[in-house]
């Protein structure tokens, strides 16, 4: 069954509303630092640490860094105490899809959908993966600035492993169901609709390589000093 307009649309907009992260560590340690004044916040975050939480009334933060910098955050002479964290993978996290399958399943899209789907790099990460982009329009490979345009970009941040499946169900549902729903069809046909899944492929590969999710945040360049 295809799905329509309204409902598709509602179903997505759910789909975003409710997306979850998943935090684990390993290889990256969660510790709490008592961090009283915006410049120990700074310094933390110069650390490249991703920041969970800040208390800022009550002088400490959650924070997690790569463990081999807690040398680093010793230096700064902020007491710091390291959480335990025992999270694993969840049994059915196995029918995520992953880098590689993410682009697999955008070229299967665009090659069963030549007409008005078509796969791209849009550019390459800091670790040199490329950043894949479904262009879905009635002429895929024709540029046609005159039509509105419309971008969906999934998992900005690492850790938010649900986002690529809404970014993926969304060009499956607009790629099937065109020319058999009349909303969704008019919509491909006067627009240019660019569908990336996943802006951040380094930090998601990292975030899930191994055994536990990291609750990793961010890209893989080192952001501090």
């Amino acid at each position: 069954m295809r799905p329509v307009g309204a409902a598709f649309a509602a179903v997505v907009l759910s789909l975003w509303l409710t997306a979850s992260a998943v935090s684990a560590s390993h290889g990256v340690v969660t510790v709490r630092i008592e961090a009283a004044t915006w410049q120990d916040r700074a310094a933390v975050a110069n650390l490249g640490a991703a920041i969970r939480e800040v208390h800022p009334d009550e002088g400490w933060l959650v924070a997690e860094l790569d463990a081999d910098r807690l040398g680093d955050l010793k230096v700064l002479h902020l007491p710091f105490t390291v959480i335990e964290e025992e999270d694993t993978f969840p049994a059915d996290y196995g029918a995520y899809h992953d880098y590689a399958e993410q682009y697999a399943e955008l070229e299967r899209l665009a090659d069963l959908n030549p007409d008005i789907a078509r796969i791209a790099s849009i550019g390459q990460t800091h670790e040199g993966r490329e950043i894949w982009a479904l262009k879905i329009s009635d002429n895929a490979y024709k540029d046609e600035p005159e039509e509105g345009g419309f971008l969906l970009v999934a998992m900005h941040h690492a850790r938010e492993i649900l986002t690529p499946e809404v970014a993926l169900y969304t060009a499956r549902g607009l790629v099937e169901s065109y020319g058999y729903d009349d909303f969704i069809t008019a919509m491909v046909n006067e627009r240019e609709i660019f569908v990336v899944p996943n802006i951040n492929p380094d930090g998601g590969e990292y975030d899930h390589a191994g055994e536990r999710f990291k609750y990793w945040r961010k890209n893989r360049r080192v952001n501090g000093l």
